[in-house]
């Protein structure tokens, strides 16, 4: 499995707290650590070799990220897979992303239109390999940096840390529910013809294209839960 996905959740000065919860973040979102699992604490403290502190931290930025649900009395688990969830993710995903998109056509460079490129085609040519474990998970991370790039330039640090942490719990269902059967090649399109029309800085044409691309991701994930 890659540990190495950029940007990581928790990104700064590092600290145990911090790689705990992007250990742990991992594991989540991989399904590792299954939807509704009851988390104890004290158990994860002594695997992992860290303080109550410590443990406790991460949890707090785990139940900030979307991914731990603190109840009374109870204590933490993971945080369950619903439909409501996810059609509140993908309504979300759909209005932001956009938004961050055209913010970034009309302030990006060429720098911004060359990382955009750079990414599509490293997703495309790992989109050409056999299908394996290590496929999957390049191809994860390639396309999330894909799509950071496409908002890479719309310089609004808010709207960023929306689109971080809904970021990670869609993927938590993509990867969840396609793990079995990865939806790449039906997106090569897709992704193409947002990249030209970001650079060709269409700025309508590019933000359409991605709400119904993510509209359509969104819709795929739905018919898989059950």
């Amino acid at each position: 499995m890659n540990t190495d996905r950029e940007p990581a959740p928790f990104a700064g000065k590092p600290t145990v707290a911090g790689r705990l919860a992007d250990v742990l973040c991992e594991q989540i979102v991989a399904g590792d650590l299954a939807p509704g699992r009851s988390l104890n604490l004290d158990q994860m403290r002594l695997a992992h070799g860290v303080s109550v502190s410590s443990m406790r931290e991460a949890m707090t930025r785990l139940v900030a990220l979307g991914l731990v649900r603190q109840e009374a009395q109870k204590g933490f688990a993971v945080a369950p897979m619903s439909a409501a969830d996810l059609s509140e993710i993908t309504t979300l995903r759909a209005e932001l992303l956009p938004l961050a998109l055209r913010q970034s056509i009309r302030q990006g460079t060429l720098d911004w239109e060359a990382a955009i490129m750079a990414a599509l085609y490293r997703l495309q040519r790992i989109e050409q390999r056999p299908v394996s474990a290590t496929q999957i998970d390049d191809w994860e991370t390639a396309h999330d940096a894909f799509h950071a790039a496409l908002h890479g330039a719309c310089g609004m640090p808010h709207l960023d840390q929306m689109l971080q942490r809904l970021q990670v719990m869609h993927d938590r269902y993509r990867r969840i529910l396609f793990r079995d059967a990865p939806s790449q090649s039906n997106q090569h399109d897709e992704h193409t013809a947002i990249a030209q029309a970001a650079v060709e800085r269409e700025a309508d044409r590019a933000g359409d294209l991605l709400r119904t691309h993510i509209m359509r991701t969104g819709l795929a994930l739905a018919s898989r839960l059950t």
